[in-house]
């Protein structure tokens, strides 16, 4: 179960499932159009945390209760995602809302580059994740892939940045537990410094095209 922190050290001492099944489902059926007809910038996330705004550490206990958050930080960035992962997870990021939020910051954000992806394992990518490999190839200039050096990987954390404001953190050493807050500029700022320093000695996604082709 995900269980919420309210302020600093403190525990919900009625934790619920902020991301229940009926949830991911929603976010599902509504991830291009509204019920009401409205489009993805006017929706409202239906647990109602909104990027950069909602600040609150929540702990996902396991990958399939960490589908929900990331799918509504994927879905409200606006400026940019960043991601380092150990095999483009296709749990996480083979969901149709998550691929349909890098298609649209593809073409939001076209001139830039909108979604960097760092990958640990690209053999591993490339049979888990086609769909998200494919975007890239088609999309080089707005969504880019690139593989941590073998050296560095073993000290890879795994996580998911919203624009300046939102994160998905998984450590290492607790591979399947995520931390997430919507509003964490402190945490994002210091994950993306190490993403860039990763980035700047990773490899090209050619090797991936190459295997996928």
């Amino acid at each position: 179960m995900l269980r919420e922190f309210h302020g600093k050290g403190a525990i919900d001492s009625h934790p619920r499932n902020l991301w229940s099944d009926t949830m991911m489902s929603k976010l599902d059926d509504d991830h291009q159009v509204g019920v009401d007809g409205s489009t993805p910038d006017q929706i409202v996330p239906r647990d109602g945390r909104l990027l950069g705004v909602d600040a609150g550490v929540a702990w996902c206990e396991t990958l399939s209760e960490a589908m929900a958050p990331v799918a509504s930080l994927a879905r409200q960035a606006r400026r940019g995602l960043t991601v380092l992962t150990p095999d483009l997870e296709p749990m996480l990021y083979g969901q149709p809302v998550f691929l349909d939020a890098v298609r649209q910051l593809a073409i939001d954000r076209a001139g830039h580059v909108a979604v960097r992806i760092l990958v640990i394992d690209a053999s591993a990518a490339v049979q888990r994740n086609l769909q998200l490999v494919e975007i890239a190839r088609r999309l080089p200039s707005c969504v880019q892939i690139a593989i941590v050096p073998e050296e560095l990987a073993a000290e890879c954390d795994a996580f998911l940045l919203a624009d300046d404001a939102g994160y998905c953190l998984r450590r290492r050493i607790a591979p399947t537990r995520s931390q997430v807050d919507f509003c964490g500029p402190g945490v994002v700022r210091a994950l993306r410094r190490r993403f860039d320093e990763l980035w700047s000695r990773a490899t090209t996604s050619s090797e991936l095209y190459r295997l996928h082709l």
